[in-house]
């Protein structure tokens, strides 16, 4: 077995009668600095923690609301109170409000004896300049300014704004890290809420009031119709526990006259203990032209219980139908 050991960080080692001098003091503080900025760095983003909202005050004023950033040194930048700035024109008619840290000495703070001083202080530094500050972490940008031609604040773009948070790695959260319940709907991003559902269209054959109604053929990835065309109506599955359709698509290759399209929202009413049918949206669409993609908006809630979705589709004259998709959500 090979083995290498490697020299790291040091820190004080105390012991009875041991003599402290000034250098053992701050090698004992700057063992704690170090450790918390390679956590703030390794382990996470930089950027605002939370709060440093910039607010307008006046028409040449902004403030700053408290808060904590964190720039790409691992540094906190806190402010425990609210600040004002008074901005100055810019010939770009643009400031960029940004945050950094600072350390200094302070003259209350200086020794009676001699000469130092026996505090250092951490400096939080408001900055509103019109020059595009740096981007590589050394400043924090808090938000962009729009000035007219007096210096005058018209508007407050939050958009630069970066915020800080935590670096996973790859794979590093699974099932077994995740206590029971500690991921609930509402902590879902919308975009992990939603989704598709997406097929080849396969209608069933449709047989209207006992009177014979001309079927599609059916093949791997379509369905079409000759110039006589056909009906057919197929089911749509619903994902489970979705409360929600949101949108209805339909796409194919040809339409020689016309296709209409009826949505229906469908299943079972447990209260009236009847069949349950609407129309959603609640009339017939019509696609004309080739080739088509067409997009329904739906917005319709669905029982996650009972609902079920259907759709019903009438090709006048020759058609070939490619695709049918449905969005779902599982809303709050």
């Amino acid at each position: 077995m090979a083995t290498k050991k490697i020299a790291g960080a040091k820190q004080l080692h105390y012991f009875t009668g041991q003599l402290l001098a000034e250098d053992d003091f701050t090698a004992q503080q700057q063992y704690h600095l170090d450790a918390s900025r390679r956590h703030a760095t390794t382990l996470h983003s930089w950027g605002v923690v939370g709060g440093l909202d910039v607010v307008q005050q006046g028409d040449r004023e902004i403030g700053v609301t408290p808060g904590t950033a964190i720039d790409a040194m691992g540094r906190q930048i806190s402010i425990d109170a609210p600040q004002r700035i008074t901005i100055e024109p810019s010939a770009s008619l643009t400031a960029y409000v940004v945050a950094c840290y600072a350390e200094g000495t302070e003259e209350s703070d200086r020794a009676s004896e001699g000469e130092g001083y026996t505090r250092n202080t951490e400096y939080a530094v408001l900055q509103a300049s019109g020059a595009a500050p740096a981007q590589d972490g050394s400043v924090v940008y808090l938000a962009k300014l729009t000035l007219d031609a007096g210096g005058r604040v018209t508007g407050i773009d939050t958009s630069v704004r970066r915020s800080a948070g935590s670096l996973i790695a790859p794979a590093s959260v699974a099932t077994p890290h995740l206590s029971d319940g500690s991921v609930t709907l509402p902590k879902l991003h919308p975009t992990l809420r939603s989704g598709w559902v997406r097929m080849p269209f396969k209608p069933s054959f449709f047989d209207e009031s006992g009177a014979g109604a001309r079927s599609f053929l059916i093949g791997v990835t379509k369905a079409r119709c000759d110039a006589q065309g056909a009906k057919g109506t197929m089911a749509i599955p619903v994902p489970p526990g979705v409360n929600k359709l949101k949108t209805f698509v339909l796409a194919g290759m040809r339409n020689a006259k016309q296709l209409n399209i009826e949505l229906w929202r469908c299943g079972w009413n447990k209260q009236n203990r009847a069949d349950a049918e609407q129309l959603l949206p609640p009339d017939k669409k019509t696609i004309m032209g080739a080739p088509f993609n067409a997009s329904f908006p739906v917005n319709k809630p669905l029982d996650a219980e009972t609902n079920a979705v259907a759709v019903y589709v009438e090709a006048v004259g020759e058609s070939e139908i490619n695709l049918v998709a449905a969005e779902f959500e599982w809303s709050i």
